[in-house]
């Protein structure tokens, strides 16, 4: 009787026995023993000849090789990885490495940045270029004009149960990449073949409320390259989370924060405190000629106090509203994702492949922008609304200003929406001994930004005018008439902008051996790259935002590679790229790597290069109509320099320019005359890995950078107006304001110290897995205009860049894998830093005083994740994060316009929050 064997099986058993030369010592000695004799084993269906099947491709290399084993620090993060981190999203696996920093969240979605989650090495999000199976995405599609708004991709796009592995190169690539890889790659790769189908379903909740949510995904997939010559897989995926408000976590939405310095205690207020509230507030101004003084007066006061959601003003028998705790801390978030691959086989060593990539994201629901604020004067009859309470304030009515805002009413509302989509298609194969791959793909990502707004005018609400409506004079409870009138303005959305960008490319490379060296193959790599960029920005509203604009550009490319084995032991790489823009001219990067390994287990590594990072089309846009972008935070005191500025800009203009004791408007736009951001990247390496179940691996790096894009510190042109005189001009009202566009102006110098120890134990009970992850930072500091000092973010606040750089964050993950069930935990460190300076009022005497000596305390969580294997077919999962409910550090450095007092980049505010999966396959 004769045997037969799937292909699959032979290759598993058969062929890797006979390969040891196990099969047959086996045989000899059973025959030995015995007589018996065995019938042949007779292969019926035999796999495809397809040499490459066996061949790997690295992130930082155009080579494809047999082994895994190159110059670069590239860091890979594993299927198993991710399921013992108990991550539900790329967000929950990129934001807790330790070598991410200054990150991107959906916390910050009332700032110009918009609302989209980024990745960024070396706290550098422009720097740090994410890739989806070695492609580009197309960036995020609402770029700014103004400023260092450098968006990238957004993370959220790519489904986390897709991925087979991450890999993250931590060194410069521009040489293989071109722009945008200063920081280093992040390489998402995922799953080609999947047999039969997955279906997941997971909720999403957390202890003190707020946050809850659920997430489906289904992965199908059939035949396999190998055996059937085809595969296909899909990956379907859905998700919701509900919005977290300031008003669930109260600790972080107070609005008002006392500390003591010497012994004195002073208050620091948010921006977001303010006397417009309901009811109304009576403001009598200060008049220097008669010495009235300033007098506020809130009908709300009572003995003192102030109610619920609401805090005293300091020094006036009134209150403040607190809008933090009306306001949207984390938004909705609603996704849905699909990802479909496929790749046949043609034969003669060739494959064809197709990959598509939809994915839509909605960051909505956020209670971001407060209600109009309005100003009322007070009848002259005795009977006139509001005359009264002004009386008994002590108030003149005469001179009394009624401020009035529908607090206590959840902020309006925004939302932005995504729509980003790529399609490739390409072949890869094996001809005339070069491995080669030839693809073409597109890429597209729009964002709609969408507010909600109310017809104030329409309800005849308007500053201005006599106040005449009585419940103006009351809370928006359910008996004032007012509160239904407000309410059913509500839900009115408008399309406030839209933005699309859009990437083609087309990509030949190949790679063969070229010689041998002792053994070891010279290998040789190369690749021609083709181009399109594009953006498309369409401001809606008719308000002065930012105008819309078009561009596009081509970008030609070509690189090589080369291997040399100098000895079996000593490996040298070296590569070269030219890039020519349309609109910027040419660049050619190289970079040089080598890697010696010794005998004892022992390796080092040492690398060179340069990179760049072209300025997007949006910021080289000079757009002719002037939009404010801001204001300044000081008072300008039309200092005897800047009234010469004032009249010098009158004579030029032709008419009269004034100098207004205010603060200045700051006008913002783009500049064709930018060039690329040029970098140099250093890394030396040290590794040891004396068994296959334990490795310490430590590089430093060193990123310096120069023509760095940004625009000149408004304060930097207020202290000097005569060096800066060309940044003012006369704004229509006739007044004298800044324009500040962008300019190659800085420089930035980065380092630091990555370390990774990885330790496994196999035991009857199962594996034991310990893994250290860790940045050190040694430098991070900037300069931002020549001649200027260098100005350290690292453990303090930068108030030139607005930016922190921790000196340490570390992650531990220990735990327990055995074969239905496994339990791990992960600690997560970050170091404390001293943060920005504020003001405060002193609450004795009632001035306000520079403060200086905030210490924010390092942050430590755990993270605890559980699995069990109930079938063979079905697997339930369970992580609790931040499992001992650990509050973020208080933090005045501003980091979302929607919080104040704590920093949303580097700490999340969930607090304890779980999820619970079950996974079914079929």
């Amino acid at each position: 009787m004769k045997r037969s064997f799937s292909p699959y099986k032979i290759q598993r058993v058969s062929l890797l026995l006979a390969s040891t030369c196990v099969l047959p010592v086996a045989w000899a000695q059973n025959m030995a023993q015995s007589p018996t004799t065995y019938p042949p084993v007779q292969v019926v269906d035999t796999a495809l000849e397809y040499r490459q099947f066996e061949k790997v491709e690295i992130t930082g290399s155009s080579i494809v090789r047999k082994e895994q084993t190159q110059a670069l620090p590239v860091q890979v993060i594993t299927r198993d990885d991710i399921r013992r981190s108990g991550a539900s999203s790329m967000v929950d696996v990129l934001h807790k490495l330790p070598i991410m920093s200054m990150v991107v969240n959906s916390a910050a979605m009332t700032t110009t940045i918009g609302g989209y989650t980024t990745a960024s090495l070396r706290g550098l999000p422009a720097g740090t270029l994410l890739l989806l199976n070695g492609k580009r995405l197309s960036s995020y599609g609402r770029q700014s004009v103004f400023g260092v708004d450098r968006p990238s991709v957004d993370i959220n796009t790519v489904p986390l149960s897709a991925i087979e592995k991450i890999e993250i190169l931590s060194d410069g690539a521009s040489s293989l990449y071109g722009s945008d890889a200063i920081a280093g790659v992040i390489n998402i790769i995922t799953r080609t073949e999947q047999k039969g189908f997955e279906i997941a379903a997971e909720t999403l909740g957390t202890s003190q409320g707020g946050g809850q949510g659920h997430q489906i995904t289904l992965n199908a997939g059939k035949g396999s390259l190998r055996k059937d010559g085809y595969s296909l897989r899909l990956t379907a995926e859905l998700f919701h989370r509900d919005p977290l408000q300031g008003s669930e976590r109260p600790q972080y939405a107070q609005g008002r924060y006392v500390v003591e310095r010497d012994g004195q205690q002073y208050a620091i207020d948010g921006g977001r405190l303010t006397s417009y509230a309901t009811p109304g507030v009576f403001f009598q101004p200060a008049n220097a000629a008669d010495g009235t003084p300033r007098k506020v007066f809130s009908l709300l006061h009572q003995d003192g106090q102030c109610p619920s959601g609401y805090v005293p003003m300091l020094g006036q028998p009134s209150c403040q509203y607190n809008a933090y705790s009306a306001l949207t801390i984390y938004p909705q978030q609603d996704s849905r994702k699909l990802l479909l691959h496929g790749e046949k086989w043609l034969g003669d060593g060739t494959t064809a492949y197709a990959e598509v990539l939809h994915a839509q994201l909605t960051d909505g629901e956020m209670a971001g922008q407060g209600w109009r604020q309005l100003v009322y004067s007070l009848g002259p009859s005795p009977d006139s609304v509001g005359v009264q309470e002004a009386l008994r304030a002590g108030l003149d009515p005469a001179k009394t200003q009624f401020l009035w805002s529908p607090s206590l009413l959840h902020g309006l509302k925004r939302a932005y929406e995504q729509n980003n989509w790529r399609v490739a298609t390409g072949l890869k194969g094996e001809w005339a001994g070069w491995d080669y791959k030839a693809e073409l793909y597109r890429a597209q990502a729009k964002v709609t930004r969408r507010l909600e707004v109310t017809d104030f005018v329409g309800q005849g609400l308007v500053s201005g005018r006599v106040l005449t409506d009585p419940n103006m004079l009351k809370p928006l409870t359910a008996d004032n008439p007012l509160t239904a009138t407000l309410n059913g303005l509500r839900n009115v959305w408008n399309t406030w902008d839209e933005g699309t960008t859009h990437t083609t490319v087309g990509h030949v490379r190949a790679s063969r051996p070229l010689m041998e060296i002792e053994g070891k193959d010279v290998m040789l790599g190369t690749g021609l790259e083709w181009r399109r960029e594009g953006t498309d920005y369409r401001h809606v509203s008719n308000t002065e935002q930012q105008p819309s604009f078009q561009a596009e550009r081509d970008i030609q490319a070509a690189y090589l590679e080369l291997q040399l084995p100098v000895t079996p032991q000593w490996d040298v790489t070296a590569s070269t790229r030219w890039d020519r823009y349309s609109d910027l001219g040419t660049t050619h990067n190289s970079k040089l790597a080598s890697r010696y390994d010794f005998d004892n287990g022992w390796s080092a590594r040492v690398s060179w290069g340069t990179g760049f990072r072209a300025p997007s089309l949006a910021q080289m846009q000079d757009v002719s109509k002037l939009y404010a972008v801001g204001t300044t935070t000081y008072i300008n005191e039309c200092s005897p320099d800047m009234l010469s500025v004032a009249a010098r800009l009158s004579t030029s203009q032709d008419r009269t320019v004034s100098c207004a004791k205010s603060a200045m408007t700051i006008y913002g736009t783009g500049n064709p005359d930018l060039k690329p951001e040029l970098s140099t990247q250093k890394s030396l390496g040290l590794a040891y890995r004396p068994t296959r179940n334990f490795s310490v691996t430590a590089d430093w790096w060193s990123i310096d950078m120069r023509d760095v894009i940004s625009t000149m510190a408004d304060a930097a042109v207020y202290a000097d107006p005569i060096q800066y005189e060309k940044f003012y001009l006369m704004q229509s009202n006739g007044t004298l304001a800044m324009r500040l566009p962008n300019y190659n102006i800085g420089q930035r110098k980065k380092s630091g110290i990555d370390f990774d120890v990885r330790w496994r134990a196999p035991t009857d009970m199962g594996q034991w897995n310990l893994f250290v992850q860790g940045t050190y930072n040694l430098k991070s500091q900037d300069q931002s205009a020549p001649g200027q000092a260098f100005v350290s973010d690292l453990a303090r606040y930068n108030s030139i860049t607005d930016t922190i750089t921790p000196r340490l964050r570390l992650r531990w993950i220990a735990g327990l894998s055995t074969a239905t069930w496994s339990l791990h935990g992960a600690l997560n460190y970050t170091s404390g830093y001293a943060d920005q300076d504020r003001s405060g009022v002193n609450l004795a005497t009632l001035q306000s005083t520079p403060l200086t000596g905030f210490a924010v305390p390092s942050f430590t969580t755990l993270d605890l994740h559980a699995a069990y294997q109930i079938s063979p077919a079905v697997s339930l999962r369970a992580t609790l994060g931040n499992a001992l409910n650990r509050q973020a550090p208080q933090a005045f450095t501003s980091t979302a316009g929607q919080v104040f007092g704590f920093n949303t980049r580097e700490h999340a505010l969930w607090g304890r929050n779980f999820s619970v999966g079950l996974v079914a396959r079929f």
